[in-house]
């Protein structure tokens, strides 16, 4: 194991209420348990987490952040480390979704910090899109405009967390599920109405959905999912199998694509989702940078094998 310092960046806005003071008790009793120092910063408003990874580490010596708080906040500590080779990063989960650990066979031993007694570093690609970069996903369509609509209700503080979601989803409905796409892929040109467009490091967004089954974080390739125009039948017959990442079950309503630079176009600015955070666009650029930061995960855990792609699917 690489002699590293250890920086944690803890989130005090991500997950549920009490999440913070139970993190940061964690945080303290294990550095205490195994005699680790223990250089804890707080962010204070979105994007912070970036600024703290780069203001608290130097170019001189090798770190390991850690990101305490949901995906959101390990986003933030990621885009940090694009920018400096010394930094390495990890998770310490206590959001809504933690969808990006769910890639390893043993996230669990992550959550529960035991790369303090030992860890390997395993190489993540990281997505470019536009001038922010995405661990996970760069995500357009139907379930970034609930996305948009859920952040804006969410601000209401007192009322129960599962009712912006259903505002969120209740909204967007309204307002139609699919919108006209301009896609190039590697000079592969998709013009048409589509209900999702998702743009994949990773295979999981939004607490547990699956869309890429198939995506592999350190082959130096995006996967691209698009799920066809569908009226409000079809589409509830197929977020249940499109959440559990079962594309044979949806080889009328998929086309899956990978490639390493995509395009897109929509007739007017639209709710983008970027690992959760959200942005407005109706041109963006997207690339993968390979194998860019450096995520270390306790010894002997690996990434959990991708599912072969369907090549019915692919086909659509």
């Amino acid at each position: 194991m690489e002699q590293r310092k250890f920086l944690f960046i803890v989130n005090p806005a991500a997950g549920m209420p009490g999440a913070r003071e139970h993190a940061v008790a964690l945080i303290r009793a294990r550095c205490a348990e195994l005699k680790q120092p223990c250089e804890m910063v707080f962010t204070e408003y979105p994007g912070h987490a970036a600024k703290l990874a780069l203001e608290h580490t130097d170019k001189e010596n090798d770190w390991l952040v850690f990101a305490c708080g949901g995906d959101g906040t390990l986003n933030e500590v990621a885009c940090g480390a694009v920018y400096r080779p010394n930094l390495a990063i990890t998770h310490i989960p206590f959001g809504t979704g933690n969808d990006f650990i769910r890639l390893f066979d043993d996230p669990a031993s992550i959550a529960r910090m035991d790369v303090l007694r030992g860890y390997d570093l395993l190489e993540t690609d990281i997505i470019k899109a536009g001038d922010r970069f995405c661990l996970n996903t760069c995500c357009m369509g139907f379930d970034a405009r609930s996305a948009d609509r859920m952040q804006l209700y969410r601000r209401t503080k007192r009322i129960n967390p599962k009712i912006p979601y259903n505002l969120g989803v209740a909204t967007a409905l309204l307002g139609g599920l699919s919108r006209r796409f301009a896609l190039d892929i590697d000079g592969e040109t998709l013009e048409g109405r589509y209900t999702l467009v998702s743009i994949m490091n990773g295979r999981y967004y939004g607490g547990g959905f699956n869309p890429a089954p198939h995506a592999v974080p350190d082959d130096g390739l995006l996967d691209i999912v698009i799920v066809k125009a569908v009226n409000l039948v079809q589409f509830s017959r197929l977020i249940t199998p499109y959440a559990r990442g079962e594309h044979d079950k949806l080889k009328d309503f998929l086309i899956l694509r990978r490639g390493v630079n995509v395009r897109v176009k929509t007739v007017k600015p639209i709710p983008i989702a970027f690992d959760g955070e959200m942005a407005h666009a109706g041109q963006l650029d997207v690339t993968v940078l390979p194998r860019r930061v450096k995520f270390a995960v306790p010894n002997g855990v690996k990434w959990v094998k991708p599912r072969e792609i369907s090549s019915m699917a692919e086909n659509g």
